[in-house]
């Protein structure tokens, strides 16, 4: 049978916890052991005890504690009550039978003093004894301290609910701090709950579930898996190639279209363009966009406008998978500017390429672009000096600027373009 953390959490801190307190009937012998050496000693037996702002009276009957007489310099709280009536009895034991009055099981009383509410007497005996008064040299008075005497050798204060109850602050000076003991023994009481908790779960998770089969079960063979399948490779298409890829799809496009093809052999735009485009008479300046969740804004355009214009080109081509804004359309009217879009590329695409190719996938047209293309040297980004390949032997080869380390531009290689003599 399983018990529930919190329910053994409180058994071992029951458990363990330490019985500090005074009780009714105790043997003065062991009492005196539990406790040490009191603070003072009267003629007639009667010993005392004093901590903090407490004095504990004891006087025994026959050998065994007969009163106790709980004294504090300040009122005594419903705690500190609650802590001295669990300590004898525990509270359930005793009936409240008087304004002040409680009255145990088998008659002992305890009384709580009508001069101020700083004393707790509790007898035995059915009557009440009249308990000495505490001497005027040791007479507790509100809102001082007395020194002590002799150290106190250990602890008597009221048992209170897991020894946390909080105390009346005393007047002028900061509320005194609980024993450590106490504090330290209360956490090092939830360990073993909590690791026997931890073991509990490991060991469940550990146990594995059982069928148990009956007369009517039929158990059959494990069925073999047969051979695996490879998965079909899916056609690339204008969203499945990369933002590289798409370029050299356009560029191939007029390629076949008659048009001398220019493309740099480092991945990003050398000024702003991405291919160049030339026939007799005839400059074509080429950027393209693989934008598919983006649309081409006006900015992009009146940039590209200012490159052509620049470079002198006698015609611009914007090619974009994404969509033109209307600014973007209205700023190309009139000028020599073509935004082609998907569905001008689709178009382009389906007239161009040869019956069953597709043109998407670039592997399969790659070797000839090579040779009838005019593959060029990118520039550094930063200084616009021509670049030198670089072979690194951790990562592929680059592009680097022949000013390294002055500058450190640098541009990743199409090593689809590049022959193996280069690199």
């Amino acid at each position: 049978m399983r018990i529930p953390p919190p329910i053994l959490a409180a058994l071992l801190l029951l458990a363990f916890r330490p019985a500090s307190a005074a009780e009714l009937s105790e043997p003065r012998t062991t009492l005196l052991a539990k406790h040490g050496t009191p603070w003072r000693v009267d003629a007639d037996g009667a010993v005392y005890y004093r901590w903090d702002a407490w004095i504990l009276g004891i006087r025994f009957t026959d050998g065994v504690v007969g009163c106790l007489n709980y004294e504090k310099s300040t009122p005594l709280a419903a705690a500190d009550i609650f802590g001295v009536l669990t300590a004898n009895g525990g509270q359930t034991s005793w009936t409240k039978t008087g304004e002040r009055v409680w009255t145990r099981n088998d008659g002992a009383l305890a009384t709580l003093d009508q001069a101020g509410g700083r004393r707790l007497s509790l007898v035995s005996a059915p009557r009440p004894v009249q308990f000495p008064s505490t001497p005027a040299a040791v007479k507790v008075q509100a809102g001082t301290s007395l020194p002590l005497a002799t150290p106190t050798p250990g602890l008597i204060a009221p048992l209170k609910p897991f020894q946390s109850a909080p105390q009346t602050p005393h007047a002028g000076r900061p509320n005194p701090e609980p024993p450590k003991g106490h504090f330290w023994l209360m956490v090092l009481s939830w360990v073993p709950p909590l690791l026997l908790a931890m073991f509990g779960k490991y060991m469940l998770n550990r146990q594995t579930k059982l069928r148990v089969f009956g007369p009517s079960d039929v158990i059959y063979p494990t069925p073999t898996t047969g051979p695996a399948v490879e998965p079909v490779a899916t056609a690339a298409t204008i969203d499945s190639v990369s933002w590289d890829q798409f370029e050299l799809v356009i560029a191939e496009l007029y390629r076949r279209q008659g048009y001398a093809v220019e493309v740099s052999s480092g991945l990003g735009a050398d000024g702003g363009i991405d291919i160049i485009l030339t026939k007799p008479g005839e400059l074509v300046l080429v950027q393209c966009k693989q934008w598919k969740a983006f649309k081409v804004n006006v900015k992009e355009v009146r940039a590209f406008f200012g490159v052509m214009v620049s470079e002198g080109a006698t015609r611009g081509l914007f090619v974009s998978s994404g969509v033109y804004t209307r600014d973007c359309r209205a700023f190309a009217e009139g000028k020599p500017i073509e935004l082609l879009g998907r569905a001008d590329i689709a178009r382009m695409t389906e007239v161009i390429r040869q019956p069953g190719e597709n043109l998407w996938d670039v592997k399969a047209w790659i070797p000839a672009f090579k040779v009838a293309a005019r593959i060029t040297t990118p520039v550094c980004p930063f200084c616009q000096t021509t670049m030198t390949l670089r072979n690194a032997r951790t990562e592929a080869p680059f592009w680097g600027c022949p000013k390294y380390p002055r500058c450190r531009g640098k541009r990743e290689a199409r090593l689809g373009l590049l022959s193996d003599c280069q690199y």
